[in-house]
């Protein structure tokens, strides 16, 4: 897998690059973030890895310029010394997929590398994992999601969610389930992950009740995606 990996600390660079090596993967490295914006095969990669803290621009605002910018649908993971719940909860809403603190636990950061990358492949035909629910059509071998005709652009863990969704219409899923599901690999994801992910695939599906949708919690279970008159 071709890994962008954007971080100022040369020697933990190397190290990334070296974990990633190992594993099988190739690496290109970026001191800063102009360099990555730069680089004429940054659409290419196949995930993303980024420090928060960076000289010229921060991680935050890369996250941004992929998915509000270039509207990439490219896994994100970011990497960084920022420990506040509060800093995990902001890059999650701004589109990343997932969050590591440093100093980097080898066998638990490969583990979520594969992860990033493993869910919702399917090599069946594109007609067979196609689920169309009213306005809405789910190509699961393709990974895309269109409303109206309209493609609406997701990250990689908000398709997974929006397909686990669509295929139990009107069925309560446990929050337990839905961790176990998308972050399965990830002991230390907890609910407020899953909060931040669902609200963002509502707004973006417009999943309302003024809309004819409702995605919304079930007290002290999980959360239900039905269709309302």
């Amino acid at each position: 897998m071709k890994i962008g990996l954007v971080e100022d600390d040369y020697d933990q660079a190397e190290f990334t690059k070296l974990l990633l090596q190992y594993s099988g993967h190739e690496c290109q490295h970026f001191g800063n973030a102009h360099d990555f914006m730069a680089a004429e095969d940054a659409k290419h990669f196949e995930l993303l890895i980024l420090d928060w803290v960076l000289p010229d621009l921060s991680g935050m605002e890369i996250v941004d310029w992929v998915r509000n910018t270039k509207r990439w649908s490219i896994p994100i993971m970011m990497v960084t010394s920022q420990r506040r719940e509060e800093d995990t909860v902001a890059a999650l809403k701004m589109g990343a997929d997932d969050y590591m603190i440093k100093p980097l636990r080898q066998f638990e950061f490969l583990a979520r590398i594969d992860a990033l990358t493993r869910r919702g492949r399917d090599n069946g035909s594109p007609k067979k994992n196609e689920i169309t629910v009213g306005p809405f059509v789910i190509c699961a071998s393709d990974r895309t999601i269109t409303r109206d005709g309209a493609r609406v652009d997701l990250s990689p863990k908000e398709f997974d969610l929006a397909l686990l969704f669509f295929r139990n219409l009107n069925t309560t899923l446990s929050r337990i389930n839905l961790l176990d599901s998308i972050w399965g690999y990830n002991t230390h994801v907890n609910t407020r992950t899953l909060e931040t992910h669902v609200s963002r695939l509502r707004n973006k599906l417009g999943l309302l009740p003024e809309n004819g949708w409702r995605l919304s919690p079930v007290y002290q279970h999980g959360y239900r995606l039905e269709k309302v008159d």
